[in-house]
């Protein structure tokens, strides 16, 4: 009986298509990871151009307040001084008042009316530096939502670009968890933007 010097042509055909099909499904399963890796890596190309954008935003909103809060406070400081020169005045006046009592003299009506003057400008003096102050203190509030804001956000674009080096999604998912930490203390500025708005509105149409 004679040997056999190799497979039958039937059983090497057969493992021709076996070979073929092994090989083909690594290549799919390559692609499918290729596919995979290159979809998570444009999501995380988008998402780290948007925290960009809203750190850019933020900034912009943090350098709006941080000035505000300084004006205001600065007009707080003047109305202070006014308040100080008025109390100045009126002591003046009412020195003045007590020397001519003494002396038994008349008092001027020019006197009696510069203190009814003094003080109702007194009073509104008082009144706007206070209201400037707690806007000053609204505005530097304000301003600091907007800085945690951006060192949420500039930490979650700096964890995106160490996933995009280390080829990570933990990393980019921690990152993106920052950065909507970040968003959201900017809708809380936001929102409490639009609860002091009628507030300051109402004393700006006053100084008018």
């Amino acid at each position: 009986m004679a040997e056999r010097l190799g497979p039958e042509p039937h059983e090497f055909q057969e493992q021709v298509l076996e070979a073929i099909e092994e090989i083909k499904s690594e290549l799919d399963t390559e692609v499918a990871n290729e596919n995979t890796e290159h979809k998570w890596l444009k999501w995380l190309g988008v998402s780290t151009a948007i925290l960009s954008s809203t750190a850019a935003i933020a900034a912009m909103l943090g350098g709006y307040y941080a000035n505000a809060s300084s004006v205001a406070q600065s007009q707080a400081s003047d109305r202070l001084t006014q308040f100080q020169a008025n109390s100045m005045k009126r002591h003046v006046d009412e020195s003045v008042i007590i020397m001519l009592k003494a002396q038994q003299k008349p008092v001027p009506n020019a006197i009696k009316e510069d203190l009814d003057k003094l003080a109702r400008d007194r009073v509104k003096i008082k009144a706007d530096a206070t209201t400037l102050q707690a806007i000053s203190q609204y505005d530097l509030r304000q301003h600091n939502y907007f800085s945690y804001a951006i060192t949420a956000l500039q930490v979650g674009i700096s964890l995106s670009a160490i996933a995009v080096i280390a080829r990570n999604r933990r990393i980019w998912y921690l990152g993106m968890g920052l950065g909507t930490v970040g968003i959201a203390c900017m809708i809380f500025a936001a929102a409490s933007t639009s609860i002091a708005a009628p507030i300051i509105a109402i004393h700006q149409s006053s100084n008018k």
